[in-house]
């Protein structure tokens, strides 16, 4: 597979997504020849391929509103392009979303706008698969107190068998090659993280420094069995080379096992949300010692007004007082008296 290092805007992805859109990139540069590819992504919103695809011109399809550039709102199972319309045409992750009805019929438009290539990449059914997403169904529940819908559509209607699909391709005169990809082992694991991540406050930095490091060194080591997902390549002009899948197959030398890493990555994540807690504590002490010095500032301000009013009532007192007490004041009253008793009089 081409050795270049993605950008880190792609690398900060999730996990679960740069894996499968990387999927993509790897399976269309060996695929691509001299010149661009026409695409078409169904279930592509919203247009994340074309980050992947540089070299291409890709039309997304979905079943939503997007003001995207070169989108078409429709059914992934009533495509309106004429037949053989683009060279390549995928679907990532979404026949899993698609009534169990509707699959077949999904895949029949897919290999009829389709010229030649079909690159179709989901989850199906499987007993380890069914497991890891019950698990990280139950794990995310009980993490955010509510269902999480993505997996739960999955375990609603069911995963789509691998079988019947590799024989839906086989029928046509495809020979289709089944890539592993998503080592389910480490996609609980990731799935795990994130989750217990994106339950921490201010942890986007975090999860992106997390995806960051996964996508960087466990790529090339995922592709292997048992997988989450399959990537099924077929072609109905090119028939697709079976040492396709040898291309993704991880070297020995470079087959890390992610789960030496993930307790120590769970560490490093709880370390990092309890040095938030210590640090948001410790600011919360200052803010709250800065309130109280305030107020003892305003009490020592109240006070010290109350201490002057109560001195000016003394000295207003001793001032009332002392002119009481005056020989003016005296001769004062008494002649107030005198007046007082000539009005009782009359």
């Amino acid at each position: 597979m081409g050795g270049k290092v993605m950008d880190n805007n792609l690398l900060e992805l999730p996990f679960d997504q740069y894996q499968r859109y990387r999927d993509i990139k790897e399976v269309a540069d060996n695929l691509r020849g001299n010149k661009p590819l026409k695409v078409l992504d169904v279930g592509g919103n919203p247009g994340i391929i074309r980050d992947f695809l540089t070299k291409d011109k890709a039309t997304i399809v979905d079943v939503v509103d997007a003001d995207i550039e070169d989108y078409v709102k429709a059914d992934g199972s009533k495509l309106s392009f004429d037949d053989n319309s683009f060279d390549l045409v995928c679907s990532i992750d979404t026949l899993e979303h698609v009534d169990p009805k509707k699959r077949e019929k999904f895949l029949e438009e897919m290999a009829r706008v389709s010229s030649d290539f079909i690159i179709l990449i989901c989850p199906f059914e499987d007993g380890p698969v069914k497991l890891a997403e019950e698990v990280a169904y139950d794990f995310y529940e009980s993490t955010f107190d509510k269902g999480w819908d993505v997996l739960g559509e999955h375990l609603d209607n069911g995963l789509p068998d691998l079988e019947e699909t590799r024989g839906f391709f086989e029928k046509r005169k495809m020979k289709p090659v089944v890539i592993p990809s998503g080592y389910i082992y480490n996609w609980l694991l990731m799935q795990i993280a994130t989750i217990h991540s994106i339950a921490l406050p201010n942890s986007q930095k975090l999860i992106a420094i997390v995806n960051r490091f996964y996508n960087e060194n466990h790529y090339r080591s995922d592709h292997r069995n048992p997988s989450y997902r399959k990537v099924i390549v077929a072609g109905k002009k090119t028939e697709i080379p079976e040492d396709l899948a040898n291309k993704f197959a991880p070297r020995k030398e470079g087959q890390s096992d992610f789960f030496e890493t993930f307790s120590t990555l769970m560490a490093v994540i709880d370390f990092k949300y309890k040095n938030n807690l210590t640090k948001n504590f410790i600011k919360e002490i200052k803010e709250t010692h800065k309130i109280l010095k305030d107020k003892d500032v305003h009490i020592q301000n109240l006070e010290k007004i109350i201490n002057d009013q109560t001195q000016h009532l003394k000295n207003l007192e001793e001032w009332a007082s002392k002119i009481q007490s005056s020989k003016t004041y005296k001769v004062y009253s008494s002649i107030r008296k005198l007046g007082t008793g000539s009005k009782n009089d009359k």
